[in-house]
C-alpha cells in the first residue's frame, strides 16, 4: 500500500509542476494528504480511459463545463435512482464517474481546487464522511461529486451538473 501511496502522491506531484493555469499558477493542488485519497484519486484516473470508453463512447472527455452533458447522459442511462447509483454493486461506475465530475470542478476553480476526504461510515447524514469531495481553495464552496450525481438523478435534471458548476464559478 506504501508504494501505491508513493507513486499517486509522485504523479501527483509531477502533474503539480507540468501543468499550470494561463497566469502561471498551478492548475493542480498539492498532492493529498491521507493516503485513501492519494489511492482513490490515482485509481480512478487509472481507470477513467477504460470507462470513458465503456460508458461513453464518442463523447469529448475534455473536462470542461460542456463535457457534463455526456457524463449526466452516461448517469442516467446507467443508473436508475440515486440510491441505484450509490448502490455497492454501482460501484465502478459511479466512483469514476464522480471523479470526472470533481475534476471538471476542479479544473474550472478560480484560483484553485482541491480534493478532500474525510474518513469514516458513510452514514447519510454528511455529504463528506466516508467520501472523496472537491473544495475551492478560499473554502467558499465543496461539492461531494458522487452526491451530487446521485441528486441529479433523484431530482430527473440533466442540466442539474450545470447549475452546479454556475453556482460554482459565482
Amino acid at each position: 500500500m506504501s508504494a501505491d501511496r508513493d507513486e499517486a502522491v509522485r504523479r501527483l506531484d509531477e502533474w503539480q509542476r507540468a501543468v499550470t493555469d494561463p497566469g502561471g499558477q498551478a492548475a493542480i493542488p498539492a498532492a493529498p494528504d491521507s493516503p485513501y485519497l492519494a489511492s482513490w484519486l490515482s485509481t480512478q484516473e487509472r481507470a477513467f480511459p477504460g470507462w470513458a470508453a465503456r460508458y461513453g463512447a464518442g463523447a469529448e472527455w475534455d473536462f470542461s463545463a460542456a463535457s457534463t452533458g455526456p457524463l449526466a447522459a452516461s448517469v442516467f442511462t446507467n443508473a436508475a435512482s440515486g440510491a441505484d447509483l450509490l448502490a455497492p454493486g454501482r460501484a465502478e461506475f459511479a466512483e469514476c464517474a464522480a471523479w470526472y465530475w470533481g475534476e471538471v470542478l476542479r479544473r474550472t476553480a478560480a484560483p484553485v481546487a482541491r480534493w478532500r476526504y474525510t474518513a469514516g461510515e458513510r452514514d447519510g447524514h454528511s455529504p463528506f464522511r466516508g467520501h472523496c469531495w472537491v473544495e475551492r481553495e478560499d473554502t467558499s464552496a465543496s461539492y461531494t461529486p458522487l452526491l451530487n450525481l446521485a441528486r441529479m438523478l433523484d431530482l430527473a435534471d440533466p442540466h442539474h451538473l450545470g447549475h452546479l458548476l454556475a453556482a460554482w464559478l459565482v
